[in-house]
């Protein structure tokens, strides 16, 4: 990219730049407009407004034309704004669209400000980005050291190993390649700025597209490229001003990262907002996994699947539906259930009937309004979440997680431990504290891995708490069928005169502790996938109201199981065992449901929608697959206890006769 300098160099001097734009469009009607040529249209419409932001400031001052040339040349792109909005879908905002162009073409042919059109500008492309969602953030984080192996590649012959623009071929060039360090110039870029323009390039100038790039190694340069602006002393000073919570760019998502230029971070906090837009710029990963971030990412993968439905590639557009709802919506429930439940559960259903419509190969227009409906919901969502948070949804929500989630397993591991008392084993407890301790081990550093080494998606996720769920489910319907054994009176005899210590041996104990590891292991990932988007999207104040609901519900959770534990031990032995029985088939039914249901979410096992209830703390979801199986087996359990019923009746009958 050694001609790179054309992306900073001051106004360019020739007419035929106005038609640069215009030249890269796709001759596309808006009856034939894909959702594809859409986004390819709003980007070139967000390049232009740039450009005229950018350049204007120093083609007009004070009401006074300082360059003829650029200053025809910027009427020319404001007058080509209306052909290019012309080219995109209509819209309920296509109207304000047009009001904003015209004013910003007013003020240019009046020589007004460059504050006016700078704002104007922004404006402009902020309604843009509201109306048409184009994805305005890389899909993942970029790598700092990839951004610097392409610009040594491809720029550093120009802009020289600083940037500063003194490469070997910059004494050639005319004008000189520019200097990034150029405060007044790099003021006005934004992240997505620079990467538009390494997307788009500048036709008839040195400047080529660079699409053949991937969109990650596009991303990773911009990044790279934005770092030259900054001071060591800036960097510092926005650490602290990010560590201590303070916040002043109000920048909390990649998207108002990728959007937000230094003046713009300037004019919102001063030094200190500055300085911490420059050290998100060099360490972008401290905005990652926040419920608003996941939702961009839901967006842009919804926006994957509609444009490979439109070419009609079934395959990968569910496999795209299907990470948008687990890559992204999935992990912001934990904040949506605290303040906005109701929508929460409306995008959940959408995005599950959107999922189906592609497998049924709905016409296009079908889709379309499904996808539609759905980013207009994610935006709503997004709203709620950046809205100012309340201590009280944050301490419910934050409690509401683990209880939600441990729940289960508290249960599973109190059944466990008032088995093990009635066999008079609890000096055996350490077994099970074996494989609790070690299915939380596992499940955090699982977590890390998943932050730091590997890569888990969505559906590898799913696959792996679906498939314990079931495990679960079949090794508790097997526990709870031999408890309720053991309650009938023939049964109960045998164990009551046997010796107890010998009816739980160590086969059974690792076979407890297998069902200990499980019952938890299924649970860790996904709250501390919870825990943390909810901790990165709160500030300092709500961070302290998260650990205090932790507590609380950690309290909470541990005093439920000793309960459970105390009450079942006051318990007769034959009632003990039917108690625990009872626990431990709801409980492989709770399981079962939502085993099946992580690996429909996941895009395994197919999903067949009912009208029914959905209750999720007991694994019930209105599917024909996930209601079969329960229903299968409360049924099959129902049925084997009316045998032993019967089985046992006529054993007494024949004792008595005897």
């Amino acid at each position: 990219m050694d001609s790179l300098y054309r992306l900073l160099l001051g106004p360019v001097r020739r007419r035929v730049l106005a038609l640069i734009f215009l030249a890269a469009m796709p001759v596309t009607t808006f009856a034939a407009s894909s959702h594809h040529d859409t986004a390819e249209n709003v980007q070139t419409l967000l390049h232009i407004l740039d450009y005229i932001s950018v350049d204007y400031p120093a083609t007009v001052k004070d009401g006074v034309v300082t360059d003829k040339e650029e200053y025809r040349e910027q009427i020319e792109f404001s007058r080509s704004l209306n052909d290019l909005l012309d080219k995109l879908p209509a819209h309920s905002l296509m109207r304000k669209l047009r009001q904003q162009v015209d004013s910003l073409q007013h003020a240019i042919l009046g020589k007004g400000p460059a504050s006016l059109i700078t704002a104007d500008c922004r404006a402009i492309s902020q309604v843009l980005l509201k109306a048409y969602q184009v994805p305005v953030t890389p899909l993942s984080l970029p790598s700092f050291d990839e951004g610097k192996t392409l610009y040594q590649q491809e720029c550093v012959s120009c802009h020289g190993v600083e940037g500063k623009g003194d490469g070997v071929m910059a004494n050639h060039l005319q004008p000189r390649p520019a200097n990034f360090h150029d405060t007044e110039r790099q003021s006005h870029r934004s992240l997505y700025s620079l990467y538009s323009t390494i997307t788009l390039g500048v036709n008839n100038t040195a400047m080529q597209s660079y699409s053949l790039l991937s969109d990650q190694q596009r991303w990773a340069l911009a990044f790279y490229v934005s770092h030259f602006f900054a001071t060591d002393a800036q960097i510092q000073q926005g650490r602290q001003e990010w560590e201590a919570g303070h916040h002043p760019s109000g920048i909390r998502s990649l998207k108002e990262l990728a959007l937000t230029t230094p003046r713009q971070a300037m004019s919102k906090g001063g030094e200190a907002a500055l300085a911490e837009l420059l050290y998100l710029r060099r360490h972008p990963e401290n905005l990652t996994a926040t419920p608003t971030q996941a939702l961009e990412i839901s967006q842009k993968k919804m926006a994957d699947s509609l444009h490979y439905y439109q070419k009609g590639d079934i395959e990968k557009s569910y496999q795209s539906a299907t990470s948008a709802y687990l890559d992204g919506f999935e992990l912001t429930e934990g904040a949506l259930k605290s303040v906005a439940p109701k929508l929460r559960k409306h995008i959940e259903v959408a995005m599950a009937d959107y999922r189906n419509a592609i497998k049924k190969n709905v016409p296009v227009e079908t889709i379309t309004a499904q996808y539609n409906a759905i980013i207009r919901q994610l935006e709503a969502a997004s709203d709620r979440l950046r809205s100012d948070e309340s201590v009280t949804v944050v301490l419910v929500g934050a409690i509401l997680i683990l209880l939600r989630e441990g729940l289960e397993a508290i249960l599973v591991l109190a059944s466990i431990a008032g088995l093990l008392a009635k066999a008079n084993r609890s000096h055996h407890m350490s077994y099970i504290h074996v494989g609790w301790i070690t299915a939380i081990l596992l499940g955090l550093g699982i977590w890390y891995a998943a932050h730091s080494m590997i890569d888990i998606s969505g559906v590898r996720r799913e696959l792996t708490e679906g498939v314990a769920a079931l495990v679960a489910a079949g090794m508790l319907l097997y526990v709870g069928f031999w408890l309720h054994n053991k309650s009938n009176a023939h049964q109960w005899r045998q164990f009551i005169h046997g010796s107890l210590e010998k009816q739980v041996g160590k086969k059974v104990l690792w076979g407890l502790a297998f069902i200990a590891f499980i019952a938890v292991f299924r649970e860790v990932l996904e709250t501390a996938l919870f825990y943390e988007t909810f901790w990165l999207q709160s500030t300092l104040k709500g961070q302290q109201f998260i650990i205090l609901g932790f507590v609380l519900a950690a309290t909470m959770l541990i005093a439920i199981s000793w309960m459970i534990f105390r009450l079942s031990l006051k318990l007769p032995l034959r009632q003990f065992f039917i108690v625990n029985a009872m626990i431990l088939f709801v409980l492989s039914i709770v399981y079962s449901g939502k085993g099946l249901a992580a690996l429909q979410e996941g895009g395994l096992l197919s999903s067949t929608p009912v009208h029914f209830i959905e209750i999720d703390l007991l694994g019930i979801y209105p599917t024909l697959e996930t209601l079969l199986t329960q229903m299968v087996i409360l049924t099959g359990t129902i049925g084997w206890i009316w045998y032993q019923k019967q089985h046992e009746g006529h054993k007494i009958t024949g004792h008595k006769a005897a």
